[in-house]
């Protein structure tokens, strides 16, 4: 892996990347709304809007940085946890990526189990760590153009508790990485979904259940597995 992304990185530069100079704002934004709010409410609001809507951006990389700031809050509230839960939910705000819109169903319920859906997904035949640029936008320029991962993520049937259906989550996304039929190249990639997906489970016991559902249902309709 290291072979072959390491050609691709961009040199070290004084002057920050264009599309993250507002977070210093975006940071000093979400620290006034912790103290003002509290770490449950902002929490549960991004969980439902930026978290939920964006949950791939920066291949989960902010989803993971907020559930592990909030994780360590919630085992004692200091100013430097959450100083980095703002950082968190700033930088999570700053690389939000839309899933791709799922297509019209006449019915709402879903027919398909986890295990079914993965099951009806056939593998990719190539890696997407070689890819240029960012690794989120080819992920979901694959996900948006696939003959039939819409209409099975419009199938999709998760427990309706949201706690159970994250594990589940997690559990397919680890039998993916460790049993799945992939492209040796997207190992590295498909490691995100696990990891992703221990995020997701990391935040839902913090959050009220209308917030931890929303998010526990994006993170299901993640595109992960067109990279398999």
């Amino acid at each position: 892996f290291v072979a072959r992304y390491y050609p691709r990185l961009r040199p070290m530069a004084a002057e920050p990347d264009d599309a993250l100079r507002p977070f210093p704002t975006l940071v000093a934004r979400e620290r006034a709304a912790l103290d003002r709010d509290g770490v449950a409410a902002t929490l549960a609001r991004h969980a439902a809007t930026t978290l939920s809507t964006g949950v791939v951006g920066a291949a989960f990389h902010g989803l993971l940085r907020v559930s592990h700031a909030a994780r360590a809050l919630d085992r004692g509230d200091r100013p430097i946890l959450r100083d980095e839960l703002a950082r968190g939910l700033a930088y999570a705000t700053l690389r939000a990526e839309r899933l791709p819109p799922l297509p019209a169903r006449a019915d709402r319920d879903g027919d398909l189990t986890l295990d079914e859906a993965l099951a009806a997904l056939p593998p990719a035949d190539d890696a997407l760590v070689d890819a240029p640029g960012l690794i989120t936008g080819t992920l979901l320029a694959r996900a948006a153009s696939h003959p039939t991962l819409g209409e099975i993520r419009a199938r999709l049937r998760l427990d309706d508790d949201p706690l159970r259906a994250a594990s589940s989550l997690r559990r397919a996304a680890v039998r993916l990485l460790t049993e799945g039929e992939q492209h040796p190249g997207s190992l590295f990639t498909i490691l995100h979904g696990v990891t992703g997906m221990d995020g997701v489970c990391g935040l839902v016991p913090l959050l009220p259940r209308d917030a931890a559902t929303e998010l526990v249902r994006a993170a299901g309709s993640r595109p992960m597995n067109t990279c398999a």
